[in-house]
């Protein structure tokens, strides 16, 4: 089949994620916008409105196109409209499409990265604080609001795992030796139809499949209690829980949605958080069209901090963690669900929101380690008691020894 002959591929027929898709078409609707605004009609891209249409444009036509836009956009860079660090994800946009199409050198890229626009400080680095989070959960009306703010402040997960199916057969309750944790692991972007078991078997036999992208995540106490509230005031409600419901019930249909299971979607989360920030007042400062925290981010940079901070917390697996499939270690590091719940469990008091509960855990680890001095305590002293005791029959024998060896001798 010749070249001409093949079908133009689009963005929704490439195998990327779902965000990157929405990134990627907001671009082409930017560059459109600016093609629309030109004035001179005689420009063979005047006008273009599709991708489609993009993909029609000699490449002169396209090396001129993208280079006019690049200079339109750095005047508002310029203008303090948009930020540099914008421009670059733009025109990646542009390029993926066209090497899709094998014309990745119809557009000469050289000239125009090195015309991009110095890069500045991105916005958006800061983490939610632990007090902000609290604020969010008591601005919460409903408990499914709270469920959702706990899940993501203890999981540290990308608000894209909304957009994958979340559903009750990739939830089960995690213990780890030593301490007394309700917690629970939850399979994230895992298939509709993968279980607990399957991930579980292929991560105990190493079987590291580049197409396998499903992890594990663990909720803390506070947010396995927020959960069950809210399960439990489903199920009260009427809904029969089985292994494909969802875990956070959405209130209209959504892309994993089967039949009456409404799956919550990552846009609604945003939706949700958006409106959380705006009651609880947290103060973000905004930066053209960006704030110092961002909404769904926040959480997994605070959650990244915690971990990484934590010493005690083997550093592979803190990326196994953050859900970062390569690691450290790259692909040779497979750790078991256990044992990244073991080291998750050392770093709860930290990602836990609520203070009463963080003090009460803090005092309860407080006791145990009284507990466990006051027994070693305990052991020692029965140690010396018995090694007293030895001591006396030791005497006592040498006595009794001595006595029989020589008869008469002056005691």
């Amino acid at each position: 089949m010749a070249l001409q002959d093949r079908k133009l591929k689009m963005l929704d027929d490439m195998n990327l994620a779902y965000n990157t898709k929405i990134t990627y078409q907001r671009s082409f609707k930017k560059l459109f916008g600016f093609c629309k605004k030109e004035s001179e009609i005689d420009y063979e891209w005047y006008n273009i409105d599709s991708q489609i249409k993009y993909l029609q444009l000699g490449d002169d036509s396209l090396q001129e196109m993208l280079e006019r836009f690049l200079e339109s956009e750095k005047e508002r860079v310029k203008q303090d409209i948009i930020s540099p660090n914008s421009i670059p994800n733009y025109f990646t946009a542009y390029k993926i499409v066209l090497e899709a199409n094998y014309r990745e050198h119809a557009v000469k890229w050289k000239p125009i990265t090195i015309m991009y626009p110095k890069k500045e400080k991105r916005s958006g680095y800061k983490p939610w604080i632990t007090w902000q989070i609290d604020r969010m959960v008591r601005k919460c009306a409903t408990l499914k609001k709270e469920a959702a703010i706990l899940f993501q402040s203890s999981t540290g997960s990308r608000v894209g795992v909304h957009d994958h199916p979340l559903l009750m057969r990739h939830m089960i309750k995690m213990q780890a030796p030593g301490y007394d944790y309700h917690c629970y692991a939850i399979l994230i972007y895992a298939e509709e139809d993968e279980t607990i078991e399957e991930k579980d078997q292929r991560l105990i036999n190493e079987e590291n499949d580049e197409e396998d992208y499903s992890f594990f995540a663990f909720t803390n106490p506070e947010a396995s209690y927020a959960l069950d509230q809210y399960h439990l005031q489903r199920k009260g409600l009427g809904e029969n829980f089985v292994p494909q419901t969802p875990i956070f019930r959405g209130s209209d249909t959504h892309k994993y949605s089967t039949g009456e299971f409404y799956q919550f979607s990552g846009n609604a989360f945003r939706k949700m958080m958006g409106a959380l920030v705006v009651q609880a007042n947290l103060g973000r400062i905004k930066k053209r069209n960006r704030f110092d925290v961002m909404i769904d981010h926040g959480f997994r940079k605070r959650f990244n901090t915690i971990l990484k901070i934590d010493n005690e917390i083997n550093s592979n697996i803190t990326e196994k963690l953050m859900q970062h499939a390569k690691g450290l270690d790259g692909t040779y590091l497979t750790p078991t669900r256990q044992q990244c719940f073991d080291e998750f469990v050392k770093a709860i008091p930290e990602l836990t929101v609520d203070e009463k509960i963080k003090k009460e855990m803090e005092n309860q680890k407080q006791k145990e380690k009284i507990d466990d001095l006051e027994e070693k305590n305990q052991i020692l002293v029965a140690q010396n008691k018995e090694i007293e005791e030895l001591k006396q029959r030791q005497i006592d024998f040498e006595k009794k020894w001595i006595e029989k060896s020589f008869p008469g001798i002056e005691k």
